[in-house]
């Protein structure tokens, strides 16, 4: 088996091998199956969800050439090979890249779990359907991860290294704005940006009912620098950002028709500071 980095997860390449010196074996697609992540937490060994295996395609591993999606009849000694991708969505990448960030091993180790039909004696006269349920275990470095993570999500993993100080619906909340921001849904992701701040700063009583954050980030301004409870820094990029200013309630005035990429990119930036300085006292 080898594992290498695909569209947004990994590429997984399997060899099937007939062992039998004396019976064909046909082995019927589609393969189904998931991968997991093996957690060992006190001696105690849990399996955690990661993803489900694709049936690779020229569209989704432009650089695998001749892939084979036909069920394969393996003669006797036989072997062949196909190829799988998992992709791996951006929480459960987030939820990876923060285990490997907080554990002293070295190898972190997943389980392949695969489900599928196979033909024994295929081709004669006793050839039987069986099912078959396969799990093999296999192990990454965790620094090849982490590479291969920030690979698929590089812009995400970069936005995702939260404080573990931040409150988890606030957090939630932001993961929401920056999903948003990967599906090219620009607006949406400025709108759960604002959501965010809003909900953070009220949770720490610096909002009150009818006011908006551009009345917060005012009354900030008007503050000495040792009453803040931001920087003077973050203060200047939130006021700076025109999403986070004085905008409105309705389509006319919500400064939504024109946010482009890069400004929903520095929206969440920006974002991500306010939040991990508002939760850091």
């Amino acid at each position: 088996m080898q594992v290498s980095s695909g569209a947004r997860g990994f590429l997984i390449s399997l060899e099937f091998n007939n062992t039998d010196p004396r019976s064909s074996i046909e082995i019927w697609f589609p393969i189904d199956g998931y991968l997991d992540l093996q957690k060992n937490e006190k001696g105690y060994i849990r399996n955690e969800y990661v993803c489900r295996i694709l049936e690779t395609n020229p569209d989704v591993a432009s650089n695998i050439k001749n892939i084979e999606l036909d069920d394969y009849l393996l003669a006797p000694n036989q072997m062949k090979s196909s190829t799988f991708l998992c992709i791996v969505e951006p929480h459960i990448a987030h939820r990876l890249y923060n285990y490997i960030n907080n554990i002293n091993m070295n190898y972190i180790t997943f389980n392949l779990r695969l489900l599928f039909s196979a033909l024994f004696n295929a081709g004669t006269l006793s050839q039987k359907t069986k099912k078959v349920m396969s799990s093999i275990p296999f192990s990454i470095n965790k620094d090849t991860l982490r590479s291969l993570i920030d690979q698929w999500y590089t812009f995400y993993m970069e936005a995702e290294n939260l404080s573990g100080n931040i409150p988890s619906d606030i957090a939630d909340n932001y993961l929401e704005a920056v999903r948003c921001f990967n599906a090219n849904a620009y607006r949406a992701s400025v709108v759960m940006a604002r959501r965010t701040l809003e909900l953070a700063l009220f949770r720490k009583g610096l909002m009150k009912e009818k006011k908006s954050i551009w009345d917060f980030i005012q009354g900030e301004k008007e503050k000495s620098s040792e009453q803040r409870v931001l920087s003077g820094k973050v203060l200047d990029l939130l006021n700076a950002i025109r999403v986070f200013g004085n905008y409105g309630a309705h389509v006319s005035d919500d400064m939504l028709n024109d946010i482009t990429e890069e400004d929903a990119r520095l929206t969440i930036e920006i974002l991500k500071k306010a939040i991990s300085e508002l939760f850091s006292k």
